[in-house]
């Protein structure tokens, strides 16, 4: 009994998402998308994608002051990356916080902090560039609302 309580909600969480996909889905459309598709770019992106989760990873380890394993801190950061795209409000940062600290033995509420650094530090960075492309678009006709676009989606 405790076996089915525990894989219950998923199985239907995985139903559920199956159903969706069958009723909205165009198959017609999204065969002819898998055939057309340029594999060049999408195993390049997918290559980029690895590395760059991998830095971002190391990066995270080194906030914690290497405490973690890295195998560990790698698979949080993806398995919380993953969350984001199902989790609204970007859950899936706490996602991997709490991951990691099942994995490592750490606290959570040691490894939070870190992910909090983490995302100024990128709301900062991101900021340097929204602020640096402005300047070649500030006497374009609309580049208020632009900006105000941009600065809305970086946040």
């Amino acid at each position: 009994m405790k076996d089915i309580k525990r894989i219950l909600p998923g199985a239907l969480v995985s139903i559920i998402l199956i159903a969706a996909i069958l009723y909205f889905v165009d198959f017609q459309t999204m065969w002819n998308s898998i055939k057309n598709a340029n594999y060049a770019i999408l195993a390049g992106s997918a290559v980029f994608s690895f590395v760059w989760m991998m830095i971002r990873a190391k990066v995270w380890q080194t906030l914690m002051r290497d405490k973690p394993r890295y195998v560990d801190v790698l698979f949080a950061t993806s398995e919380g990356y993953l969350l984001n795209n199902f989790l609204p409000f970007r859950l899936g940062e706490l996602g991997r916080a709490f991951l990691l600290s099942r994995k490592s033995g750490l606290a959570f509420s040691e490894i939070l902090p870190t992910i909090v650094i983490e995302r100024v530090v990128d709301l900062v960075f991101s900021a340097a560039l929204l602020l640096m492309g402005l300047t070649y678009v500030t006497e374009s006709q609309g580049s208020e609302r632009i900006g105000y676009i941009i600065g809305g989606v970086m946040i």
